[in-house]
């Protein structure tokens, strides 16, 4: 547990809720880091002798980044389960890849969206608990987290 003093500020990477994709009862996991960034496909717009004078900004797009610790309140056996599940080694998708999962951030609305699974990292250390990487993304102007065949 953490004591504010001073100034305040944001603390601590909790707060993310999850619903869909990943998120079960037997899918626990404290959040490590959350990294959201937003960026778009940029055009430039030149005049006659090569100036550019407009930018064409299209394709928004936010990446969430998300490094998990799974866990289970009990057992390894439940541990290792978690940590499938997060890494997304268990599911059809190779790598966890389209898996659609709902973000809701109780401290803040930023992260908030639809996000379709990018990638999925397992690591395992020596001398620490097991962690997953994950990046996530959300496209402002399309849906695509449904599958079209």
């Amino acid at each position: 547990m953490a004591t504010l003093k001073g100034r305040a500020v944001v603390f601590g990477a909790d707060g993310l809720v999850w619903t869909g994709g990943i998120a079960s009862a037997t899918t626990l996991a404290h959040h490590s880091s959350i990294t959201v960034d937003r960026d778009s496909q940029v055009v430039d717009l030149p005049n006659d002798v090569g100036d550019i004078d407009g930018r064409v900004f299209y394709a928004g797009r936010k990446q969430l980044s998300v490094t998990v610790v799974p866990y289970h309140a009990t057992t390894l056996a439940g541990a290792q389960t978690s940590l499938d599940a997060w890494s997304l080694l268990t599911g059809s998708a190779p790598g966890g890849a389209g898996v659609t999962c709902t973000i809701a951030d109780s401290r803040g609305t930023i992260a908030d969206d639809v996000y379709n699974v990018v990638s999925a990292n397992m690591s395992r250390t020596q001398t620490g608990a097991a962690t997953v990487d994950l990046v996530l993304e959300a496209f402002e102007d399309n849906d695509t987290t449904d599958l079209v065949v």
